[in-house]
């Protein structure tokens, strides 16, 4: 892939808006689509001719092609149809437009005849299925909670789906429907999927970054590699039906990855927004334009720097002894330690002659388990978790339990998770050996070990059973550019010489002074901006033009905002938490990243933390009462039996601009003013001929019957979207 070769096949006309997606379909000659103003295009390739087959008045999000050549056309409006180039100006109508964000369909696939997948907003999975009379139902995949912009798959066999925060499902269909055959991690925001061949697939993430997942002998999947050389954000990716290449677009170019050879190679190209390939070009679709280049493969850069690596996080009170850990394995020296306050990066290389180098990456969270649920996020990626106690304190030996119940649902099932025992020289033990056995037991945690990090103590067994668990054969392979890695080695340096912050101008001019090549402010910034997606830095532009790397300030307000957060049970006002703390700047950073992450959940002037709500009944306050004892509607949703993930449900009702009036665990009242406010409660029965069942009951009162109205239609929306389809319905279904 070279920018000679670049042909021009379809230009489109100046007046037409860009293209969001489309098919092609080469043994017809065939260009369709999807443009922004929701038109959909049929162009031959041969004759430069093109005519509009359909008008949707809403952005073009997805096309796909069934096996017989029918196409599904899905919308930003939740429109869903198809047609058939046969009568292409036919359209069979799926699912209706709608004004709500929660019927978004941003990806499709057509894997078989009978069988369309969609997905959507809030984690939504649908697979549609057409009987014999024409008519399509449809079934959801549970288990994402986040927007789908990952869909791929096989024709009859495996389905991949990966969501804005990273969770991947591969899906099997045993004829009769999608089952669960494996989830995963990533910390990369999944924009596109694709799927190859021998089992394996490829994503790319908003930061640009590409992997690609293989199935090993147990059947189970693993990001084998990895390629982080975009210069921006991803759009698209493409495997070829060989498996050999893939092919990434992000909005300023085009990435060749040859999976054999592991060599990488890029080109400029704007916003590439469809790839397709055959064994001699790859063609890709733009803007305004679709033009084809020829296929070869990547030519041998030498300046690419190829690594493995693995995650090791290490969580536990402070003082248990992680940072002396890591300081002596890495270093065999524990002088001059400081508590850890935040998060500390170090790399350990176990074995330098070995190539591809082999690195160790340890993120030490210092103290903040008290605060647990504002850096778990940071964990899905890791490899191995070692939660820490001292046999010395049993607080820390407590707080140790509940990390171990807390982590299972939030990293992948393949992280090894391991119990560590230190101050073992210590003659004092509070905690037995039987509660330690208890609490193996209770969380499945396999392995524990009795270390003395100061000593040496019991280091050789933890570390061989950490390598034990590492197969190099399937870790992760960074494939990295020069620059990627100039400026990692900034990041490590400066790290080295405990400078807190950096100012990004800094960092330009120690780079291109220490490799002696210029590099954009634009190009850099991206950078920066993986990295920090990683975990490895602070970095957030919008508010602050400096990296941070271990501000004492900055780390302090990471403990100091949880501890206000709980005592105000989980609902703060932004007013109030940026004039609490300063530095004010910290403080909106930390705003960003627990909103961000998921953490918390922006509703107008207020931030809800759901996992640190209080567990009491809700509080009805006065003037809202006697409007809900009137109630305009009421019911009783039944949904399946699950755990009700409750920051979705704060998040969706949220988008919906409705107000927070008080909110605990189980219950909530939110509205638009006292024209129309839902009192939501969550509860979990058991029926004895259907088992366990979840039934969110509520009650919609207000001065405005019209917004009451409108208010009960969203509010069913949402749960029906958020758990459904509901089994039962009771009350109103107005």
């Amino acid at each position: 892939m070279r920018p000679v070769s670049q042909k021009s096949i379809v230009g489109f006309p100046k007046e037409f808006p860009s293209a969001t997606t489309g098919l092609f379909i080469p043994d017809q000659q065939l260009l369709i689509t999807g443009h922004e103003n929701g038109m959909v295009v049929q162009w031959n390739t041969s004759k430069s001719e093109h005519k509009i087959l359909h008008q949707c008045f809403s952005r073009i999000e997805t096309m796909s092609v069934s096996p017989r050549g029918e196409i599904a056309v899905g919308c930003n409006s939740g429109l869903l149809f198809t047609f058939d180039l046969k009568s292409p100006k036919k359209r069979h109508t799926i699912q209706e437009a709608s004004d709500s964000v929660l019927a978004r369909i941003w990806r499709s696939i057509w894997p078989l005849d009978n069988v369309l997948v969609t997905s959507s907003t809030y984690g939504e999975i649908r697979v549609w299925k057409r009987s014999h009379e024409a008519t399509w139902t449809f079934q959801n995949l549970s288990g994402h909670q986040h927007s789908i912009f990952g869909l791929a798959g096989s024709a009859d066999k495996f389905l991949a789906s990966g969501d804005f925060k990273g969770r991947i499902f591969v899906w099997e269909y045993d004829g009769v429907s999608y089952k669960e055959a494996d989830s995963l991690r990533t910390p990369s925001n999944i924009q596109s999927a694709s799927w190859g061949t021998d089992e394996s697939f490829a994503t790319i993430g908003k930061n640009g970054r590409i992997q690609l997942f293989e199935q090993d002998q147990t059947k189970k999947w693993n990001s084998v590699f990895e390629v982080d050389t975009a210069t921006s954000g991803g759009h698209i990716v493409h495997i070829t039906k060989d498996g050999n290449s893939i092919f990434g677009g992000t909005e300023t170019e085009l990435i060749q990855f040859d999976v054999q050879t592991q060599q990488v190679q890029q080109v400029p190209f704007k916003n590439a927004k469809a790839i397709f390939s055959n064994e001699k070009c790859v063609f890709v679709l733009a803007d305004s334009r679709f033009v084809s280049f020829e296929r070869s493969p990547v030519e041998v850069r030498l300046s690419l720097v190829t690594y493995q690596y693995a995650k090791i996080s290490l969580i536990g009170h402070t003082g248990v002894g992680k940072t002396t850990f890591s300081d002596y394995i890495i270093h065999k020296s524990t002088s001059g330690i400081k508590s850890t306050i935040g998060k500390r990066i170090s790399t350990w290389v176990p074995d330098p002659s070995i190539k591809p180098e082999r690195r160790i990456v340890f993120h030490d969270h210092g103290g903040q388990e008290t605060v647990l649920g504002t850096f778990l996020p940071f964990l899905t990626d890791s490899d191995i978790i070692l939660v820490f106690f001292q046999q010395t304190d049993k607080v820390t030996f407590e707080k140790a339990a509940k990390i171990l119940e807390e982590i299972p649902p939030v990293v992948d099932r393949r992280t090894k998770i391991m119990l560590v025992r230190t101050f073992i020289d210590h003659q004092i033990n509070e905690v037995s050996d039987r509660a330690v056995k208890e609490l193996l037991q209770k969380t499945g945690v396999a392995d524990a070990y009795a270390v003395c990090p100061s000593t040496g103590d019991g280091m050789a067994s933890i570390v061989d059973g950490m390598l034990s668990q590492i197969n190099w054969t399937k870790a992760k392979t960074m494939i990295q550019s020069e620059s990627v890695q100039g400026v990692q080695s900034i990041i490590s340096e400066l790290r080295d010489l405990q400078q807190p912050v950096v100012d990004l101008g800094e960092v330009k001019t120690i780079y291109e002074k220490l490799t002696g090549k210029a590099i954009s402010k634009g190009h850099l910034d991206f950078l920066l901006r993986n990295f920090a997606d990683q975990g490895m830095i602070e970095y957030y532009p919008r508010i602050l033009e400096s990296i941070i790397l271990d501000d004492v300030d900055y780390n302090k307000l990471r403990s100091e905002i949880p501890f206000y957060v709980s005592e105000n049970h989980g609902i703060v006002s932004i007013e109030a938490l940026l004039e609490k703390f300063t530095p004010k700047v910290y403080a909106e950073i930390l705003d960003q990243v627990y909103t961000g992450t998921g953490v918390a959940v922006r509703n107008r002037d207020l931030r809800i933390f759901p996992e640190t709500l209080r567990e009491e009944n809700l509080k009805i306050p006065e003037e809202y009462a006697p409007l809900l004892g009137k109630a305009v509607h009421s019911g009783r949703l039944k949904v399946s039996s699950q755990r009700i993930n409750l920051g979705a449900l704060v998040q969706a009702l949220s988008e919906q601009n409705l107000g927070c009036v008080d909110i605990v665990k189980s219950e909530g009242l939110f509205g638009w003013e006292m024209n129309a406010f839902v009192n939501y409660a969550i509860r979990t029965f058991h029926d004895a001929l259907t088992g366990n069942y979840v039934e969110i009951g509520y009650r919609i009162g207000g001065r405005q019957k019209i917004i009451c109205d409108r208010l009960n239609r969203v509010f069913r929306e949402i749960v029906n979207q958020l758990f459904g389809p509901t089994v039962k319905d009771g009350g109103d279904a107005k």
